[in-house]
């Protein structure tokens, strides 16, 4: 079984708030979640490794955009 993560360990991992979390997975910039019960979700440990590997690679743009959304900019210029 691969291990997985539910929200507060990927909140302290990534050091995101939820709802930057959730912001990131609409616009594609961060692993989703997988269904582990009716109303649970968690993700895979090594989705958020490799995106993590990642970061600092994407993270400028990543939070850009995350900030454009949070302050209600489509990211029309």
């Amino acid at each position: 079984m691969r291990p997985l993560l539910r929200l507060p360990a990927v909140i302290e991992l990534t050091n995101l708030s939820r709802s930057s979390i959730y912001r990131l997975i609409k616009l594609g910039k961060f692993p989703a979640p997988v269904r582990i019960g009716e109303k649970a979700t968690a993700w895979l440990e090594e989705d958020l490794k490799a995106w993590l590997a990642e970061c600092p690679k994407q993270t400028p743009s990543i939070y850009k955009e995350a900030r454009a959304i949070l302050s209600g900019k489509t990211g029309a210029k």
